[in-house]
């Protein structure tokens, strides 16, 4: 009985999120960053055992796509994260990962990932000033580090309807 009530409630929950949804990306899949039009530099992606599914962040550099949004509705970015990503050494170098999100040049948020949530997948959601979606149908989702800061792991993106919430 606890398993199947587990099971219903996981299902209403993923039922609730597909329909406030309006688009995803999952990182690290071709098809989902082609068909998002990835751009990126100094970027890398990889899979995660942890996890179970792949991931994307950029060193000293930047990824973004093209993501669709709905002009005249509120808005919203939802970023899954690995509560294992903090501090990294590349090239013998430590790097924080602390890094920029935007849309459409426009900062919405930063970020600074510091392993507080060890073993876990996490949601953060960013809202979207309505002046950036107003009229348009895409926009540009990047992630961008400043020097000697990594932007991600990022192991996925939903772009939500807020006014869809209940």
């Amino acid at each position: 009985a606890e398993y199947k009530n587990y099971a219903d409630h996981e299902k209403i929950e993923r039922e609730r999120l597909n329909a406030i949804t309006v688009d995803t990306v999952n990182p690290y899949e071709q098809q989902s960053e082609v068909e998002h039009r990835i751009r990126s530099e100094r970027s890398r992606s990889g899979y995660s055992a942890f996890a179970k599914r792949g991931y994307r962040d950029a060193v000293n550099g930047y990824f973004s796509y093209r993501v669709t949004v709905l002009p005249n509705k509120p808005m919203a970015v939802q970023v899954t994260y690995s509560g294992n990503e903090g501090p990294s050494f590349v090239d013998g170098v430590r790097l924080e990962r602390h890094f920029h999100i935007s849309i459409d040049g426009e900062i919405i948020a930063s970020e600074k990932l510091d392993r507080k949530r060890p073993h876990q997948l996490f949601e953060v959601l960013y809202p979207i000033p309505s002046e950036l979606t107003k009229g348009k149908h895409q926009v540009e989702l990047k992630f961008a580090s400043e020097i000697n800061q990594i932007a991600g792991s990022v192991y996925g993106i939903r772009i939500i309807d807020l006014s869809a919430m209940r």
